[in-house]
């Protein structure tokens, strides 16, 4: 049992866009029974530069925008840049931080097992649907694809797998109509976070409890390729068209 008299250390994994950076601004605004003692930020394979990069904290005024690591060394929380999160030097450096729970947002790669045992209890992820429906990269495309007037979202514990683990809390919200991508990880983020508050509390006080996951439920969100947001107009309510024509483009451009 974690002891409840220490703030639950935090490595917050995940990458530059709407949800990552949305997530770290409410964990370091609320005064919650946890410490983000670390940033990973997840860089493309094909990115430039050496494959494992430290941006030092620089504590200053919080920036606009949805850049991690600008957020995180204005908050003065040191980050690594990383490639590749499961080479020995990043999961080196991920064990250095002495964390109890890595807290993952918008990661593009699985983890393998070594950097899950690279803190005290292991991972949580949140994941912008109702596990295990639409496992994958996308869950928000395909809602806009077929329609959905309700999206979910889930918080569960990260194994090697694809979004796996235990199902520790879901919910869903009414889609807004004529939503940007972008403004859909927000709303996810937001419709998520009173349940991230609860499970980070009972995980410090080591009273955690998860269901598993229904496998004959379960189907995948892959990445959308262009014949996946073609459309025939005539098909579909005019409304939908919008919702799918504002919020697509994010994911397929």
């Amino acid at each position: 049992m974690m002891s409840s008299s220490t703030p639950l250390r935090v490595v917050l994994v995940g990458q530059s866009g709407p949800y990552a950076p949305e997530l770290l601004r409410r964990l370091s605004a609320d005064r919650g029974p946890w410490c983000v003692v670390a940033v990973v930020e997840g860089r493309r394979r094909n990115a430039s530069g050496p494959l494992h990069r430290w941006v030092s904290p620089r504590i200053a005024a919080l920036p606009r925008g949805d850049h991690l690591a600008s957020l995180a060394s204005a908050l003065g929380i040191p980050t690594l840049q990383t490639r590749d999160i499961n080479e020995a030097a990043a999961i080196g450096a991920i064990v250095s931080f002495d964390a109890d729970v890595l807290l993952c947002s918008g990661f593009d790669r699985l983890f393998r097992a070594d950097v899950l045992d690279a803190v005290a209890w292991g991972g949580l992820n949140l994941h912008p649907s109702m596990l295990p429906e639409w496992r994958g990269p996308a869950p928000l495309f395909w809602a806009l694809r077929e329609g959905r007037a309700r999206i979910g979202v889930s918080i569960h514990r990260l194994d090697p797998r694809e979004d796996h683990g235990l199902i520790y809390a879901q919910d869903d919200f009414a889609r807004p109509k004529a939503a940007r991508g972008e403004e859909l990880y927000q709303y996810s983020i937001a419709a998520l976070y009173p349940h991230l508050r609860r499970t980070l509390i009972a995980l410090s006080r080591g009273r955690l409890t998860g269901h598993t996951q229904d496998e004959s439920l379960a189907t995948r969100a892959p990445r959308p390729n262009i014949e996946d947001a073609r459309i025939v107009p005539e098909e579909w309510p005019c409304q939908r068209v919008i919702d799918f024509a504002v919020g697509a483009p994010f994911f397929c451009t």
